[in-house]
């Protein structure tokens, strides 16, 4: 097995080739509006042993529960969930007709993100509309960043039943320019904090997260237009909107012990939403065993995961200062909490990539994941 996995981002496209051990042989990334044009970059430096194609794709709306075979209709009705997800799926769209164009005898498999929170019970999944509404235009809660929530928590039982602590239920938060929080249950998602779309949920990089649906009448009395005010919540708000330096932590850090008030209140945001939105998930998961931390912040900001974890004491959340300090590229998942802490919190390395591939190669041989 060598599988070619693309993973479009807003403004990015990564690849890389994973072969059959597991293994990574190549990584690429493009930095572009115009994803389809990285696409077709990347494909004129396809590898001859290439034998498949397997693509992440964010929203699956309700047509999409489970890894599929791409056709144009496949395609079709991903650009079609395109408002659900503008950032993203008309991207995604792009890039799978530049595969049907420039690699057309091999297969391709879309992964959707929404697809592992299929199982979100429906008190988890609906919203307190009208209910006639919410199945007319398909309004539930989908969830997103399932391939990665479900590599952390598989990576993160795994290490719990290493350290003979219980390991059902596991709470993993990913960190990234998205952030969503996920609670799972024997390895099901059992709530996520993302919804129908990808804003709703903790705040993040450029994303407001949730906020009260009532100010957004009041700015549409002022005359913002649903594409200003989908600008606003989406690109211009979230660690950027609230420092007014960047959405980077590091330089909001540097920004913030030099006396900046706002780039601290938004590293303060930032945390207490985080920790809010976990302490909430003890509720589903009835306690949690370990705490799984991933993507380029989560993964690499000691400082972060201090401060998120500090303000959960009470759940019995015990980190290693020292440890978390000192862990900021981990290669395996790294405990970083003390051996009296009730809880295992972990740094998980993404490997979404491996998990991609795994997937694609599971369903062209056998019908399954």
């Amino acid at each position: 097995m060598a599988v070619l996995v693309l993973n479009p981002g807003s403004t990015t496209l990564k690849a890389a080739v994973v072969l059959a051990d597991g293994s990574v042989r190549s990584h690429q990334s493009r930095e572009t509006w115009d994803l389809g044009q990285a696409a077709r970059e990347i494909l004129g430096l396809l590898d001859s042993d290439v034998t498949a194609i397997g693509c992440r794709v964010v929203h699956g709306g309700q047509y999409f529960t489970e890894p599929t075979r791409v056709t144009p209709e496949v395609i079709d009705r991903i650009r079609e969930l395109g408002d659900l997800a503008p950032l993203h799926n008309y991207g995604a769209a792009a890039v799978l007709r530049t595969c049907a164009e420039l690699a057309p005898s091999l297969p391709v498999v879309a992964v959707f993100d929404t697809a592992y929170h299929t199982t979100l019970p429906p008190m988890a999944r609906t919203y307190g509309i009208p209910y006639q509404l919410a199945e007319t235009e398909g309004l539930y809660r989908y969830g997103f960043q399932g391939t990665v929530h479900q590599a952390n928590v598989t990576a993160v039982a795994l290490a719990l039943e290493k350290d003979q602590r219980p390991n059902r239920r596991i709470i993993s938060v990913h960190l990234g320019g998205g952030c969503s929080l996920c609670a799972a249950l024997d390895g099901r998602s059992m709530d996520t904090t993302m919804g129908v779309t990808p804003l709703e949920g903790v705040m993040m990089a450029t994303r407001s997260g949730d906020i009260d649906p009532g100010m957004l009448f009041h700015l549409m009395r002022k005359g913002w237009t649903p594409e200003r005010v989908e600008k606003m919540l989406n690109q211009e708000s979230g660690l950027r909107g609230v420092s007014g330096v960047s959405d980077d932590p590091r330089a909001l850090f540097a920004a913030a012990d030099t006396g900046n008030a706002r780039a601290a209140l938004a590293i303060d945001l930032y945390c207490y939403r985080i920790a809010k939105s976990i302490a909430a998930y003890t509720v589903p998961l009835g306690g949690v065993d370990g705490i799984a931390f991933s993507g380029g912040i989560g993964q690499h900001s000691g400082r972060i995961r201090q401060q998120v974890c500090d303000q959960l004491t009470h759940l019995g959340v015990g980190l290693d200062h020292q440890i978390n300090g000192a862990t900021d590229n981990p290669i395996t998942p790294t405990g970083l909490h003390r051996s009296e802490s009730s809880v295992g919190v972990y740094a998980v390395p993404a490997n979404e990539e491996v998990i991609i591939a795994k997937i694609t190669d599971g369903l062209l041989h056998t019908g399954s994941q």
